[in-house]
């Protein structure tokens, strides 16, 4: 795995382990977890993308990346058949 890929896995661990902290102190911080959950989302996919050779956008937008991530898995899966 490439070592920025692997940064951003490092970091969307983090937030997400900083989420289920919070949310098993506090219920109260939902919007706090919401927010970390976003993250760690964002930085998973981040991570997919560098780890595939796409251009990291500076982006919080999930449907967008998403969307790219569909484009890269789609042309990889053309190049199994």
């Amino acid at each position: 795995m490439k070592k920025q890929a692997e940064e951003w896995i490092t970091l969307a661990d983090k937030d997400l382990y900083a989420a289920e902290i919070m949310f098993k102190e506090d219920y109260s911080l939902t919007n706090i977890v919401a927010f970390h959950c976003q993250q760690a989302i964002e930085k998973y996919f981040k991570a997919f993308l560098i780890e595939n050779d796409a251009p990291l956008i500076r982006t919080h937008d999930l449907i967008k990346l998403n969307g790219m991530i569909k484009e890269i898995k789609a042309i990889i899966i053309k190049q199994k058949i």
